[in-house]
């Protein structure tokens, strides 16, 4: 298990059945932590990786932090992270999605939303304040 002592977290995504395509998250600030639980098959989290032997050629444009990094048909290294059962620690802001997968897939992805906090409501804000994050 990856040590996440040192994360920020203060957000967490809880998904059925989601099949992420091509992208990189825009408003997390550093490394998130994604786990899939399940009977599927498939359902590998594929992550950009300099070197990486899992090239993808993408489906669609990728924005990275504002403008258009990457085109539909680029090829992309990267690598494929098996998350059943298995906390894995990846940076959000590199690209990212999901292998196509089989049968019922839960995710739960624990990350920190480094920008747009000002749009949760107060109640929710002061209820994670407390919370001590």
């Amino acid at each position: 298990s990856p040590d996440a002592r040192d994360l920020p977290i203060n957000a967490i995504q809880l998904t059925k059945n989601l099949k992420t395509t091509e992208h990189a998250d825009v408003n997390n600030r550093g490394d998130s932590i994604a786990v899939s639980f399940g009977d599927f098959s498939g359902g590998r989290l594929w992550v950009q990786a300099e070197g990486g032997r899992n090239v993808r050629i993408l489906k669609q444009n990728v924005m990275v932090r504002g403008a258009v990094r990457y085109k539909a048909g680029d090829m992309v290294p990267g690598r494929f992270h098996v998350t059943k059962l298995r906390p894995t620690r990846f940076d959000g802001n590199d690209v990212h999605c999901t292998e196509e997968f089989r049968r019922e897939r839960y995710a739960a992805i624990f990350f920190c939303q480094g920008r747009g906090n000002e749009r949760v409501p107060a109640l929710a804000r002061t209820f994670i304040e407390h919370l001590g994050m």
